[in-house]
C-alpha cells in the first residue's frame, strides 16, 4: 500500500511539474517493467510474442512522447 500511495504522489507531482506528453508516456510504461520483472523475479518464460508486444509498446510510447 505504501508503494501505491507513493506512486500516486509521484504521479501527481510529475503531472504538476513536467510536460504531460512525457509524463504520460513514462507512467504508461508499466507493462514493460512488470513483464521484465515477471521474467526475472518469477522465472516466467519470455517468448517471441511478449518480445514483439514490448517492442511495439516501446515504439508507441516513444511516438507519443514526440
Amino acid at each position: 500500500m505504501a508503494l501505491g500511495a507513493g506512486g500516486v504522489v509521484a504521479l501527481t507531482l510529475a503531472y504538476a511539474r513536467g510536460p504531460a506528453s512525457l509524463v504520460t508516456s513514462v507512467t504508461g510504461s508499466y507493462p514493460v517493467v512488470s513483464t521484465i520483472a515477471a521474467a526475472l523475479a518469477l522465472g516466467e518464460r519470455f517468448r517471441w510474442r511478449e518480445a514483439a508486444a514490448l517492442s511495439l509498446f516501446a515504439l508507441g510510447i516513444s511516438l507519443i512522447a514526440l
